[in-house]
């Protein structure tokens, strides 16, 4: 009756922060049995890897861990990305006391937080919140999100061939990467600077947090009233996220930085399905049909009046998924192939023996098989002009009088000198 009862035994709680690999962040343990942040119960930091390790002695509980601060490598762009204050990455896990817990924190995992933020709110016991907001994410991913760990799919050594679990949850998160890019674009602002994978990560928690859906609707600053949530300039609505995940994921898979062996048709099935699978998260929305994006064909530089010598039409190709081959035709005539990374046409007018406009063609196809194509007609002049002079080629006056006439077939004359004199 006088004894005290046996020490609690201490647990591990150890594994991987990635979004790609992020290091040097501090990881925290919080008790969570009543679904709201509670007592500190231990913290570590991440390792150049992204691993880390927390010795947490506490009963039996639902435990959150928050990361914050460190750093991370955008996919996408390979910029190095500082994870801002106030930002974090969060995961639930069912501690058990004494045992050795396996762990992976990522922006998937952070939904699952939000959601599960969300349910307990509505009245919802912590522990159903978490069941039932974990199943949702992983039914709809189609994988653990809370067990399994991402490749790193930009990865110079990893020996990927196989569509596992692993390199389908790497290619989810490098999606996420890649939208946040195009994002930055849209705002005409470097990519990775302002809008970066993690930043997106967090209006999606609000998103979540706020409503229980992936919806484009959130709480504003002061965390009162909802208002519609967008990446700058870009608008979101359950369509942006579908995107995300689909079409962002297969383009990504289609450039150099895919170090895997598996390519956009590996990926196809699963992106056609995100984009349209009925799920909870996307509550009341539409499905996406990714069969309706196709390439964005526009000239980089307005055209000119006519061209000669060599003529210089660079590309810039958009829409989610880019070009994956872009031909040229001229007046109807398949003329070339284009490289799609750096699209343009190169071409000699001289070869032409008349001058006269010419229909210039260029169709792309992207990785899914949508077409676009772009006209344009374009007048070619390597004749000169002439110079007539019909004053007589002798004076003896000053100042002297010189006339004459002048002519062009095409492009007209910009500029006449006399004695090198404009």
């Amino acid at each position: 009756d006088t004894q005290l009862p046996p020490e609690r035994p201490a647990g591990i709680v150890a594994g991987k922060i990635f979004d790609s690999a992020i290091s040097g962040a501090q990881i925290t343990a919080y008790a969570f049995g009543d679904g709201i942040r509670g007592a500190r119960l231990g913290g570590a930091v991440s390792d150049a890897a992204g691993n880390f390790s927390v010795e947490i002695q506490s009963q039996d509980q639902l435990i959150l861990l928050e990361a914050s601060g460190g750093s991370y490598v955008e996919q996408a762009t390979g910029t190095t990305v500082n994870i801002p204050s106030g930002d974090v990455l969060q995961a639930i896990v069912s501690f058990k006391s004494g045992a050795s817990i396996g762990a992976i924190v990522t922006p998937l995992t952070h939904l699952v937080s939000g959601l599960t933020s969300y349910k307990v709110g509505s009245g919802i016991p912590a522990v159903q919140a978490f069941s039932e907001a974990q199943s949702i994410i992983d039914q709809y991913f189609t994988l653990d999100t809370n067990t399994v760990i991402p490749v790193d799919i930009t990865d110079s050594n990893t020996t990927v061939s196989t569509l596992s679990s692993e390199a389908l949850y790497g290619f989810y998160l490098a999606g996420i990467s890649n939208w946040s890019k195009w994002a930055s674009e849209q705002n005409k602002v470097t990519p990775h600077t302002t809008y970066t994978s993690i930043a997106l990560t967090q209006v999606m928690y609000n998103d979540l947090r706020s409503d229980g859906s992936l919806n484009g609707v959130g709480y504003d600053l002061n965390g009162e009233n909802l208002m519609p949530l967008a990446i700058g300039i870009v608008p979101l609505d359950a369509n942006s996220y579908r995107a995300v995940f689909s079409l962002h994921m297969l383009a990504i898979s289609a450039i150099a930085i895919n170090s895997t062996n598996l390519k956009p048709g590996n990926l196809q099935q699963v992106a056609q399905e995100l984009a349209s699978k009925p799920s909870d998260l996307f509550a009341g929305s539409t499905a996406l049909n990714i069969d309706d994006q196709t390439p964005e064909l526009n000239l980089t530089e307005p055209l000119q009046v006519a061209y000669s010598g060599e003529l210089r039409l660079p590309l810039n190709v958009g829409g989610f998924l880019g070009a994956d081959a872009i031909s040229v035709a001229i007046d109807g005539n398949f003329h070339e192939q284009l490289n799609p990374t750096n699209p343009e046409l190169i071409l000699d007018t001289t070869t032409y023996l008349r001058d006269e406009s010419h229909i210039i063609s260029f169709s792309a196809i992207d990785i899914l098989g949508n077409t676009a194509s772009k006209e344009y007609t374009l007048t070619f002049d390597n004749t000169n002009p002439v110079v007539t002079v019909d004053s007589s080629p002798h004076t003896n006056t000053t100042p002297a009088t010189v006339f004459g006439s002048y002519s062009d077939n095409i492009a007209g004359i910009d500029l006449i000198r006399v004695d090198g004199q404009a």
